[in-house]
């Protein structure tokens, strides 16, 4: 990895040297940034923001702007191209619908960026410290910005950034986020992408080892943080078998008078291949069953029925009547006979797609008029095996909602999903590792089931035990192992973030301060 990085770091060197262009700089910063995030690449996570930093040093505020919206456009354009084939399939307007929703995502992404970066050069005057203060600086306004600006993209969230998400796919990188969260991840990527930035500027090419020594020391934290972790863990009860069904069936097959027998007798067939596993719990995806619950739903009380003898617990997502065309996306805990032990009801839902805004709902979803109505007050499902939280798809990007339920109780996860407009598309990947960094700011076992996505277990180290797509149905038994430890993180979800307001409090302070005192003298 170190040789691959000083490689790297040999190339922009070189690069920047003749190339110095604001425009360039921030187009090749904007594709390996999405690449990072987009498809969990570690090591562009340590240099994706280099390119960036070097083309807005000592530039005046509108040149911050003008990357910013070059940045941004160039990640959405790299990120988003599977809109022009996906959102014609959602809505059947062919290429015409997919092209306008590719632009529009490249605006607001522009924009987002556009005003991250002004805000972020308003630190200009601040830019005097030692290299390294300055850095922290850096770094501490860019998880600020992150937090403040990514708060009303709960609901959209292939808007939102989270630039810590690059290093999911590390055990090691992953564990500092059972102490402060996605926050230190963004914080300690963005601090080593401004040092070497600022080193090659300088052109101080011994001092590179610094940031390198840095990324060491951080793995080395983070292997301890681990181990640590994994010696002292009590769970709160034994571990039970988890059955994930995972039905796999593609959302442009409707339920109707035509397919309904045959999805039907799939759903059967896999219930009992389920039950012939003998777990205690078996989990279904996403709106496994399309229509709305009622006590006296026939294919309920068929998949209850024949596990009913070996005592198994059923967790199955399906709609809640709300009001008129408004539905609530239920996850429902059915006990061993069949009664109703607890409901979740999704909190979060998508905007335009679940939910209108401005009064839009893109046309896939509400081909009969329905939309989503949020669940509100979160609680745990009862289960015979503890407490179970749940995240309904999208859910599992936002870490307050996981910590949130945690808070009540949560001895366990389940994330039930349906990446079925998205599968073949990196937002799979991108879904499961975002779950992976949940089970470790939690410290929660997660087993996921996402129809036409990525499906497994996460244990609450963080390690994978299971991890599984396939296009063809299947049935999977994981281990979940419950436990009642309450981490750092969600005892305190914005720890980081105040720590870092308050360094550059302190800075803007210290620099006021040091101003006055000059004047007087």
């Amino acid at each position: 990895m170190w040789h691959c990085l000083y490689c790297y770091v040999f190339i922009t060197m070189s690069v920047t040297k003749y190339i110095s262009d604001l425009r360039v700089l921030s187009i090749f910063s904007g594709i390996l940034y999405t690449f990072a995030g987009l498809h969990i690449v570690f090591l562009f996570a340590w240099v994706c923001l280099i390119p960036l930093f070097i083309g807005i040093n000592q530039k005046p505020a509108k040149e911050f702007v003008l990357a910013g919206l070059i940045f941004g456009a160039t990640m959405s354009f790299v990120a988003f191209t599977w809109m022009l084939s996906k959102a014609g399939a959602f809505t059947g307007g062919g290429l015409t619908y997919g092209f306008l929703a590719l632009l529009v995502s490249m605006l607001i992404s522009a924009l987002y960026w556009g005003i991250f970066l002004y805000a972020l050069s308003w630190l200009r005057v601040l830019l005097t410290f030692p290299m390294i203060l300055c850095g922290l600086m850096i770094a501490s306004s860019w998880v600020l910005l992150e937090f403040v600006l990514n708060i009303p993209l709960d609901g959209l969230p292939w808007f939102s950034r989270h630039s810590g998400y690059a290093l999911t796919g590390n055990l090691y990188a992953i564990q500092p986020a059972a102490l402060f969260g996605e926050h230190v991840l963004t914080f300690i990527i963005v601090l080593v992408n401004y040092l070497v930035a600022l080193m090659l500027l300088q052109r101080k090419w011994k001092m590179l080892i610094l940031p390198l020594l840095l990324v060491f020391f951080y793995l080395c934290v983070g292997l301890m943080i681990q181990l640590e972790f994994e010696n002292k863990m009590v769970p709160s009860r034994k571990s039970f078998k988890l059955t994930i069904v995972s039905e796999n069936i593609p959302p442009e097959i409707k339920w109707n008078d035509r397919t309904g027998n045959i999805l039907v007798h799939d759903l059967l067939n896999l219930n009992k291949q389920a039950v012939s596993l003998k777990p205690e719990m078996v989990l279904w995806s996403e709106s496994a069953i399309p229509w709305t619950y009622n006590p006296n739903d026939d294919l309920i009380n068929e998949i209850i029925k024949r596990s009913k003898s070996e005592g198994i617990t059923h967790i199955i997502g399906m709609n809640t009547e709300y009001y008129r065309n408004k539905l609530y996306n239920s996850v429902y805990c059915f006990l061993p006979d069949g009664s109703v032990a607890s409901r979740y009801d999704k909190c979060t839902a998508l905007d335009f797609i679940e939910k209108a805004r401005g009064g839009f709902l893109i046309p896939f979803f509400s081909e009969n008029g329905s939309s989503v109505q949020e669940g509100q007050n979160p609680e745990p499902l009862n289960t015979p095996y503890g407490k179970a939280g749940v995240m309904i798809c999208n859910e599992s990007f936002i870490s307050g909602a996981a910590a949130t339920m945690v808070k009540k109780g949560a001895e366990f996860f389940v994330n039930p999903s349906n990446d079925g407009w998205f599968r073949k598309t990196a937002i799979v990947g991108q879904h499961f590792f975002a779950a992976r960094l949940r089970a470790v700011e939690t410290r929660k076992d997660i087993a996921i089931n996402s129809n036409n996505g990525m499906s497994g277990l996460i244990q609450a180290s963080g390690r994978i035990a299971m991890e599984k797509q396939e296009d063809q149905s299947y049935v999977e038994t994981v281990a979940v192992l419950p436990n009642k430890e309450v981490s750092l993180y969600t005892k305190h979800p914005y720890l980081w973030v105040y720590l870092c307001i308050a360094y550059l409090f302190c800075c803007v302070f210290f620099r006021f301060s040091q101003r006055k005192l000059n004047k007087i003298t």
